[in-house]
């Protein structure tokens, strides 16, 4: 895929996997803006590769949808923030529930929901997902991210129809 000169945006880009999609993303001439909630690290590597910080939570629709309404075009949206908890079902809470699937799956719908207007207008896009093989299959400890994950894959193959 040629990215010379498209608008990438990249939830969770201040660190990880989400940095080095930046960096890739960057050196093929792609024009990135990174959003993530800490400013300082989105700052740092948007600076590195000659992008753009929006300091934004994917958990606040408000807040994402503002982040994403300031941005001139959107050709590729990338939801790559994420986070796990670890602990047994019997000693899980609902909150803690509700964080892994605020973040992990709400978090992909705000941001590819915020960033298709943008990306229709451009009549070319992708909607990516950083997912995990707990998309596909269970694992001890960490039955609140395994739902999300699996989540996220409904979604995808949802909106792939």
């Amino acid at each position: 895929m040629m990215v010379k000169g498209k608008s990438v945006i990249i939830s969770g880009g201040g660190s990880g996997i989400g940095a080095k999609m930046a960096r890739d993303f960057a050196a093929q001439g792609a024009n990135v803006t990174i959003i993530g909630r800490q400013l300082i690290p989105i700052k740092e590597i948007a600076k590195e590769i000659d992008g753009r910080a929006i300091q934004a939570d994917v958990c606040d629709w408000q807040s994402l949808n503002r982040a994403v309404s300031d941005l001139s075009s959107i050709d590729i949206a990338i939801a790559n923030a994420g986070n796990v908890n670890s602990m047994p079902f019997s000693k899980m809470t609902s909150r803690d529930f509700e964080d892994m699937l605020s973040v992990n799956l709400i978090g992909v719908f705000n941001l590819w929901k915020a960033s298709l207007p943008k990306i229709k207008q451009s009549c070319w896009g992708r909607l990516i997902a950083i997912s995990s093989t707990a998309g596909l299959k269970g694992y001890p400890y960490v039955s609140g991210y395994v739902s999300a994950k699996h989540g996220v894959s409904g979604l995808i193959k949802a909106l792939a129809l």
